[in-house]
């Protein structure tokens, strides 16, 4: 099973980020099938990092999905809330504000 600190590893290993909060959301999903079934975590991952810089918001998704592939082929992850910005876009964002 993937753990929340492998899945913070990886992360800081292909993007360098200035700031990432991952938080497990499973328990919020208790009653949910997959859940049941033990098929997998649900995650929001709040990333900030320079590799963002000029790529648009599917770019952005499809770099962190290439890079946890196998944690959901292996149904390590079973939701993923993504929250991903560039340095300046985070400076002055109220999501910010909430995490603090």
């Amino acid at each position: 099973m993937l753990t929340q600190n492998a899945l913070e590893e990886a992360l800081h290993a292909a993007f360098q980020p200035s700031y990432l909060h991952i938080a497990d959301d499973s328990d919020k999903h208790a009653g949910h099938a997959a859940a049941q079934a033990h098929r997998g975590k649900h995650y929001t991952v709040v990333i900030v990092s320079d590799f963002f810089k000029n790529t648009t918001r599917l770019q952005r998704h499809r770099s962190i999905y290439q890079v946890l592939e196998k944690s959901f082929t292996a149904q390590h992850i079973h939701a993923l809330a993504l929250r991903i910005f560039t340095p300046e876009e985070w400076k002055n964002h109220p999501f910010q504000r909430k995490l603090a």
